[in-house]
């Protein structure tokens, strides 16, 4: 047996890195993210969500996925806070 780990596969590790990227590149203040919770929202659009609530607190927003058998498992919820500070 082999004592080295294996790092997991992410399919989209590299659009994630460069996502965090730009939106490291162009931060905005709190209360003011309007481009990064645009870009955020674009760039999750490709997982297809069955539905985008959006004006959440100002620029929040949610995306629902209902998965293949809705009431089949659990709900799981993700939330994100997107707050950077001025240098």
């Amino acid at each position: 047996m082999s004592s080295t780990l294996s790092t997991p596969s992410i399919p989209d590790l590299k659009d994630i890195t460069a996502l965090r990227h730009q939106l490291h590149q162009h931060p905005e203040l709190s209360g003011f993210e309007f481009e990064t919770s645009h870009t955020l929202r674009g760039f999750l659009q490709r997982y297809q969500p069955d539905e985008v609530i959006t004006d959440l607190g100002g620029n929040g927003f949610a995306l629902i996925f209902n998965g293949k058998k809705p009431d089949a498992g659990p709900t799981v919820l993700f939330r994100l806070s997107w707050t950077p500070c001025p240098f």
